[in-house]
């Protein structure tokens, strides 16, 4: 996107009256992607020399997450959506030194400040809980990809030849013509990819019966079931979450399901769910929820290295127990299973409950969930 930009506007021309050359431009590249584990001592970027490297934490640190690019959107969700930041951005940049730690320049923070890089990752941990992941905005989500899936072939965005798109064998242009799911192979078209292919999908007039040329009906077919979708969307007439196990460990859930590391959790619990219940992928969608700090099982306090009052250009490595024994949490992972009902609760409002409850016992005797002998059980 950033060379379409400079293409597209030429930048830089413009860029070169403020300073910035070649290099500059590449080492714009080279933040906007992070800093890399290459596993190698010889220095792989070259946008600015080894003695910089700090900067390649700033814009995106992939060393332990804490970035100007996370502080930017939780600060802007949380404001939006009402919910309370606690960390402090400001209070970080006064604590934050650059030092020499284990033959890297990186940024390190005052030992003190760890509380308040723990709010930062729960403050992440909650809007991705309450906001991102609710289980309506996930609901709307998988409709919204099932209608474009659908509409893809019969949508298209054209885009421009560019260095990107031309064919290596051949030496000449692929295609320029995307649809919804290819428009990130070219730049030029997904600049055209907004939110108005909802109202595109929507608004699209279709014969009243289907046609008879075989192309021509596969299409009709498509863009219907996409538009039922999206109208389904418009009137609140939502895939609804059926279910919804407790939050567990990673390792737990794929012991409990009696699978490897690698396998596919949705995959799996999809399959054990289809032949419990005898339904389909049109008839429920399974989705599994990772809610962490932002490094999965890890905790990322522990990839920063601190300085103390006494010792300012001195780092070492700080242990989450040393910092305090109440702050963190002791499993920085955990992951939801959820099921979603397609059903209309208009049009299949009669078939609704006595589905949920199928999906609820089906779930349960998969996920291995106990009922709680506090509470009273149905008769059957």
């Amino acid at each position: 996107m950033f060379e379409h930009l400079l293409r597209e506007n030429d930048l830089k021309v413009r860029l070169q009256l403020y300073g910035l050359e070649d290099v500059d431009i590449q080492f714009i590249k080279e933040q906007l992607e992070g800093a890399q584990p290459t596993g190698s001592t010889a220095w792989p970027y070259t946008g600015r020399t080894k003695e910089k490297a700090y900067l390649y934490e700033i814009i995106v640190n992939n060393r332990n997450g804490i970035d100007v690019y996370k502080w930017d959107y939780l600060a802007r969700d949380c404001h939006h959506l009402g919910i309370k930041n606690n960390f402090d951005p400001s209070r970080y940049m006064k604590f934050a030194r650059v030092i020499e730690a284990e033959g890297e320049i990186q940024i390190c923070i005052r030992d003190k400040e760890i509380s308040n890089l723990y709010n930062m990752f729960y403050t992440r941990y909650t809007v991705n809980k309450f906001a991102y992941f609710h289980r309506v905005t996930c609901g709307i989500e998988l409709m919204i990809i099932r209608a474009f899936v659908k509409a893809n072939n019969h949508i298209r965005y054209k885009g421009k030849e560019d260095i990107e798109s031309l064919n290596e064998d051949e030496g000449r242009p692929k295609s320029l013509d995307f649809g919804i799911y290819d428009c990130h192979k070219n730049m030029a078209a997904f600049t055209k990819l907004t939110d108005s292919v909802l109202f595109t999908i929507r608004t699209i007039e279709l014969p009243d019966k289907p046609p008879e040329e075989k192309d021509e009906k596969q299409r009709w077919e498509d863009l219907k079931e996409a538009k039922e979708i999206i109208e389904r969307i418009f009137h609140r007439d939502l895939f609804t979450c059926v279910y919804e196990s407790q939050p567990r460990a990673p390792k737990d859930l794929r012991k409990s399901l009696d699978i490897v590391e690698k396998t596919d959790i949705e995959e799996t619990v999809f399959q054990k769910m289809k032949d419990k219940t005898e339904l389909g992928e049109h008839d429920i969608i399974v989705k599994v929820i990772s809610l962490h700090f932002g490094m999965k099982e890890e905790n990322p306090v522990e990839r920063l290295k601190v300085y103390s009052k006494q010792s300012l250009n001195e780092a070492r490595h700080l242990k989450k127990e040393e910092a305090s024994r109440i702050l963190g949490p002791v499993n920085f992972n955990e992951v939801l299973v959820r099921i979603y009902s397609t059903l209309s609760k208009y049009k299949d409002k009669d078939l609704v409950e006595d589905r949920s409850r199928l999906i609820r016992k089906a779930a349960d005797e998969i996920l291995e969930v106990k009922p709680d002998p506090k509470t009273p059980q149905p008769e059957t």
